[in-house]
């Protein structure tokens, strides 16, 4: 098989297992917040919403640096894979001390604690990440991806069996361990069919040149977890677990469908960098196409649920999850923006605007906390998701009309939200997969 072949069938791999995740992740999560109630399942996502935003410690961002040097091929594989196994191994261990640091203090119950420490434990397992780094470079990411798949299925019956058996959220937080494990053997076992025996080695000079490099990517993965966890922990260390139950309900559902655009804007970046080399005209009107569809899409299915959502929240998460509706009515709006940046981020990757990109970001989550500061208190998880909304909409539209560089991308967003040029641009990424097809 070429490597262009090998690159699609990996691609779409992992594509087909990402969507099948979402979907079966948000069947089972509806099922367990069903069970466990508003309270329970509130508590259980705020202690995964604090864990997640601690483990920028145990991620280290180390996969692209790792992917990088292995293609390079400018260090022993078995020296970069035991030096990346052993720092996250590090980080992990100190997320583990992090957490139950901030459980001691928070003086809470047993069960917060328990859940602390099965969740916070599953990050030792999560170190043999570095395993899928490797197969990824190695354009075997397939492998890797069926074992995923194949312990996400695994998981999901182990919590459908704990509904059954009626486990009480402990033994939920059990589940993530065990997600974690499982997924660990299965990379292990998969990666010794492909090279007989472990032969890790590390280099603490390799490990520090990692880490070195590592610092910007952990600076931006720390950015995207606090912003999509803070107005969780914030709900919960204001308010109580019951708000946050209701809350993570809601954007369940309107996060559950932004796997789209993301998929549509990685299909379709090959298509805007083409374009530039033709001409900044065509590569502008490409781009412009792009957004109309995706803005299109997103209000599409904004104005939907907007108008159903206690009917959706009715069938999907019950009665006691009554209170969710009017937050999902407007949390869902923020997915319009979050949506369009699949094409802007990208836009902004080619115009050589990382760093801008990283500061809009970092307003973005200035402005949610101020905004969640003033409004939960009063207005309680609706408050929330008028923070988020307002900080995804400045952060990711607004901030743009403040900079030269980056106005030219605010005037084609809002070319895109007044859906002025929809029918066009619907006609022309048809033409664009026509001719895709036809090679």
């Amino acid at each position: 098989m070429s490597q262009t072949n090998r690159n699609i069938s990996n691609l779409s791999w992992l594509l087909a297992t990402r969507i099948f995740r979402i979907l079966i992740s948000i069947v089972v999560s509806i099922w367990v917040a069903r069970y466990l109630g508003p309270t329970e399942y509130g508590l259980l996502n705020y202690v995964l919403a604090l864990i997640a935003l601690i483990s920028i410690f145990s991620s280290l961002g180390l996969e692209q640096i790792f992917v990088k040097r292995l293609l390079e091929k400018t260090e022993d594989e078995n020296y970069l894979l035991g030096s990346a196994f052993l720092l996250k191994l590090i980080g992990s261990l100190l997320l583990i001390v992090i957490s139950f640091t901030i459980a001691i203090f928070k003086d809470e119950s047993g069960v917060f604690i328990l859940l602390i420490a099965f969740v916070s434990s599953s990050y030792i397992f999560k170190s043999f990440d570095v395993i899928q780094f490797w197969f990824e470079a190695h354009l075997l990411s397939k492998k890797s991806s069926k074992v995923d798949l194949y312990v996400m299925l695994l998981s999901a019956t182990f919590k459908i069996l704990l509904i059954l058996l009626d486990a009480n959220v402990v033994w939920f937080g059990v589940s993530v361990l065990f997600e974690a494990l499982l997924l660990a053997v299965g990379l292990v076992y998969i990666y010794m069919k492909e090279q007989s025996v472990i032969s890790w080695r590390v280099s603490p000079k390799l490990m520090k040149s990692l880490l070195v490099n590592a610092w910007p990517l952990i600076l931006a993965g720390a950015l995207f977890t606090v912003y999509t966890k803070v107005d969780q922990i914030m709900l919960g260390d204001m308010l109580d677990n019951t708000t946050v139950g209701i809350y993570v309900a809601a954007v369940t559902l309107s996060q559950g469908w932004l796997f789209l655009p993301s998929i549509l804007g990685k299909a379709f970046y090959p298509e805007m960098i083409n374009s530039k080399k033709i001409s900044r005209e065509k590569y502008l009107e490409t781009t412009q196409h792009l957004l109309n569809i995706i803005a299109f899409i997103a209000i599409f299915v904004s104005l939907i649920m907007t108008f159903l959502s206690s009917d959706v929240i009715l069938i999907t998460f019950g009665k006691s999850y009554s209170l969710s509706a009017p937050i999902l009515a407007l949390h869902i709006w923020g997915g319009v923006f979050t949506a369009m940046s699949a094409i802007s981020y990208r836009y902004f990757i080619t115009e050589n605007l990382q760093k801008t990109s990283f500061y809009r970001g970092l307003v973005g989550l200035v402005v949610n906390i101020v905004l969640n500061i003033i409004l939960i208190p009063k207005y309680g998880g609706l408050g929330a998701a008028i923070a988020t909304v307002f900080s995804l909409a400045f952060s990711l539209y607004l901030f743009n009309a403040f900079t030269k560089r980056t106005r030219e991308m605010f005037l084609m967003q809002t070319k895109a939200l007044f859906l002025l040029d929809s029918v066009n641009s619907i006609k022309y990424v048809k033409q664009l997969i026509r001719i895709r097809n036809s090679k």
